[in-house]
């Protein structure tokens, strides 16, 4: 019973913290997307 909720709570946590960084970058401003875009 807890592996499968800790499976599920990693599932769950791992989603949002890549909702989070996605959400961040976004907000961290476009101008700088396209200078990073230049770089790679």
């Amino acid at each position: 019973f807890m592996p499968a909720v800790f499976n599920n709570y990693g599932y769950f946590f791992r989603i949002g913290y890549l909702l989070l960084v996605a959400i961040f970058y976004r907000s961290r401003g476009k101008k700088k997307l396209a200078q990073g875009q230049r770089n790679l």
